[in-house]
């Protein structure tokens, strides 16, 4: 049977800027925490992200649905709002400073800071600017990306952020779980080029340990073939054994070029990159998407359709599952991808919550929502008395006042 969302009845403020923290913020409203955003007095960057003179865009809506907001606020009620959260996210921008953060918030609070390079280290010290590509470029991303002859490539949508946000999430769920059961708030400290790293900068680092930096491909590259145009779209392939790309060449027809030594290297077809990708968009050209997929899957040549946003929401996996919701103000975008026996979720065509206004926030916890599912109230292991987490750390064997408590 359903129950309550795993973090209905948690305050959790946000204090940010910027993608990562809206991303983590929004993932925790997903998960039924009452969230509450703290605005810059100009109000959060993303929304800005519309069309000149608009209202807040798609991405704000998205990041932002279900939150509540405030803005242009006296410190004195901030400061009320913060000790009353359960759980703080910030960017550190706007002035805040992760002392001053910690010195108004509870003792039971977690604490999350996204920033470029974390709190600390020469990077952190220095001040050094750092934006998605200038991070990219920094983990080794960039490195083996784009042509040789071309200048190196990005890879779009500010991932590095998308994923600060996801680990910070996931940190701040276990550490706040902590947190609820013994009463000892913590600091979380994340690194966005440090998750870039792990996620998008890895692998080259590994192969350089194992095999040494010579192992490394130093010539930045795309595949050939890859994604190319369809007479009704795009579509991606990538053949890596030279059994796939024989059966490659003699689906597009050219079974005459098999015994080709040049073609069947990669380096040969980098070299020959125009008139091979001449001789594949001549075939796909003539085709439907749908049609190059049925065939190449016959091949048993990787192959996948690549979607264009309105193509993505009726892809039938997705329309099965109820993926794509609508807002009340309009935006289409993906629900939670997750689902749980335990936790009560919407129903696919049921709209999402809208993004808020600002000065949508009291500052009161909204008596609607239940009641935390976290401990309320804990108790000393040793004497049994209770203790309330926001008076401070948990009362250990060694002060507790029964008379047979160890010393």
């Amino acid at each position: 049977m359903a129950g309550a969302a795993p973090f209905a009845g948690w305050r959790v403020l946000e204090l940010c800027n910027g993608l990562a923290v809206s991303y983590c913020g929004k993932m925790f409203a997903d998960a039924g925490a009452e969230v509450v955003k703290i605005e810059s007095p100009q109000g959060d960057s993303l929304r800005a992200w519309s069309a000149a003179g608009g209202p807040p865009g798609a991405l704000f809506g998205y990041l932002a649905a279900g939150k509540k907001s405030v803005i242009n606020r006296g410190q004195a009620e901030v400061a009320s709002l913060l000790a009353g959260a359960d759980l703080v996210l910030t960017d550190l921008t706007d002035g805040w400073t992760l002392d001053g953060i910690t010195a108004l918030s509870a003792a039971s609070a977690v604490v999350v800071a996204v920033t470029p390079f974390g709190t600390t280290g020469p990077y952190a010290e220095n001040q050094v600017a750092a934006n998605e590509f200038i991070l990219q470029a920094l983990c080794g991303s960039i490195a083996g990306r784009g042509w040789p002859d071309d200048e190196p490539v990005q890879a779009g949508g500010r991932l590095g952020e998308w994923l600060a946000g996801t680990f910070a999430a996931a940190a701040a769920a276990a550490t706040a779980r902590h947190a609820a059961r013994s009463g000892r708030g913590r600091v979380i400290d994340v690194s966005t080029y440090e998750a870039m790293v792990i996620a998008m900068g890895g692998l080259s680092a590994m192969s350089a340990s194992v095999l040494g930096p010579d192992s490394l491909l130093h010539e930045r590259s795309l595949e050939l073939p890859s994604i190319v145009p369809t007479a009704d779209g795009m579509v991606g392939f990538c053949t890596i054994t030279a059994q796939q790309f024989q059966d490659f060449l003699v689906m597009i027809d050219r079974a005459d070029l098999v015994g080709d030594a040049e073609l069947a290297s990669f380096a040969g077809r980098v070299a020959r990159r125009d008139e091979f990708l001449d001789m594949v968009t001549a075939w796909t050209r003539s085709r439907t998407t749908q049609e190059i997929v049925d065939v190449a899957v016959a091949f048993r040549i990787p192959v996948a359709p690549i979607a264009s946003p309105e193509m993505l929401p009726k892809l039938d996996h997705f329309v099965e599952r109820g993926v794509f919701v609508e807002s009340r103000d309009g935006v289409l975008a993906p629900r939670v991808p997750y689902r749980s026996e335990a936790m009560a979720t919407r129903p696919p065509r049921q709209p999402r919550r809208s993004a808020p206004t600002t000065h949508a926030c009291t500052g009161r916890r909204d008596p609607s929502r239940p009641a935390p599912t976290r401990p309320t109230r804990f108790r000393c292991p040793t004497c049994g008395s209770p203790i309330s987490p926001r008076s401070g750390p948990a009362r250990s064997p060694r002060n507790c006042s029964a008379p047979w408590a160890p010393t």
